[in-house]
């Protein structure tokens, strides 16, 4: 069902994932220095003028030259040129760990997988990750990899919450989500059939969905999106994952560079596959691997999450009947620690 990575494994992870974050922080931080700054002559007076990047002329300026201006304008470009070359220093660092990882087999996410997300990334969505993806993502956080039968899957199951109104897709100002995917791989088509399901020249398919709305009848008005881009699935018992605490991870991508994804809490996960994997309507083969993946989370979060160990107060947005039924299937020899 799944293995522990070993001391080697967990030695080039935890130095690759802590070089990556560090890469992605000296990002962040060259931001600040997007644009330009030059001396421009007004009156017979220069000013300090602060450009807008790729919009030459276009920007604001600073006040007169004086000692002050000055010091502001030796500090951006001295800034810039130092956070630049630490970013430099550190991609090289990230390409050379990313070959040890592929030499230690720790590349995990599919190619597919790993490019939306990280289109999604740059495009600062915020979004979640579910079904068989989301297990990539427990196997960092606790130290294992699953076997093949637990994990396969040929599709991307993107989770919004639609809580709060989405700045995706729904405005005029915001780039349309199938144009996003396009990012990753321009062959993503929005599928005539299913409108929520995104496919690409090779199968492989990314769903956008979210809770459905209570009560049923009633418009979600926040479940929508561009004309043209893919629509939003409103599926039941979905808000379970969406209430639940989600965790930040960074499994590594099929090129050995990690990539930061978003998860459920792992004993939501293991509880709604449970459910699903005992609902009538269910693909008797997608029930089959739903039983497999929760029996599997519940063993690793007893055995190697502590942290999130399952007890009587934890996931009391679960339905009392099914949390019974599921702690008696996953208890045994009287034990007290299933809630």
């Amino acid at each position: 069902m799944y293995k522990e990575i070993n001391p080697e494994q967990r030695r080039v992870y935890v130095d690759l994932v802590q070089t990556y974050q560090a890469l992605e922080e000296a990002r962040h931080k060259a931001r600040h220095y997007s644009g330009y700054m030059t001396w421009k002559k007004a009156n017979g007076k220069e000013y300090l003028f602060k450009g807008r990047a790729g919009a030459r002329g276009v920007g604001k300026s600073l006040g007169p030259r004086n000692t002050e201006a000055e010091a502001q304008y030796n500090a951006f470009y001295t800034g810039r040129d130092t956070t630049k070359q630490r970013v430099k220093s550190l991609e090289s660092q990230v390409e050379l760990k990313s070959k040890y990882a592929l030499a230690n087999s720790l590349n995990r996410l599919p190619k597919e997988a790993t490019q939306v997300c990280r289109a999604l990334n740059k495009a600062k969505c915020q979004y979640v990750v579910v079904g068989s993806n989301a297990l990539y993502a427990y196997e960092v956080l606790a130290g294992i990899q699953f076997d093949s039968e637990i994990v396969a899957t040929g599709d991307l199951d993107i989770l919004l919450d639609t809580r709060e109104r989405l700045k995706i897709s729904i405005s005029e100002n915001s780039p349309q989500f199938i144009q996003i995917l396009q990012k990753a791989d321009k062959s993503f088509i929005v599928s005539e059939q299913q409108g929520f399901r995104a496919i690409n020249d090779k199968g492989y398919m990314v769903d956008l969905i979210t809770a459905a709305k209570k009560p049923l009848h009633l418009h979600n008005e926040f479940a929508q999106t561009l004309e043209q881009d893919l629509d939003i699935a409103e599926i039941e018992k979905l808000e379970w994952l969406i209430s639940a605490p989600h965790l930040a991870s960074f499994p590594v991508g099929f090129d050995g560079v990690p990539v930061k994804i978003s998860v459920p809490d792992p004993r939501a996960f293991a509880v709604h596959k449970y459910y699903i994997s005992r609902h009538r309507n269910r693909d008797p083969v997608k029930k089959l691997r739903d039983g497999l993946q929760a029996k599997a989370m519940v063993n690793i979060v007893n055995q190697y999450l502590p942290a999130h160990a399952f007890t009587r107060k934890t996931l009391r947005n679960f339905p009392e009947k099914l949390r019974q039924e599921f702690r008696a299937v996953n208890t045994s020899n009287g034990e007290e620690r299933l809630w």
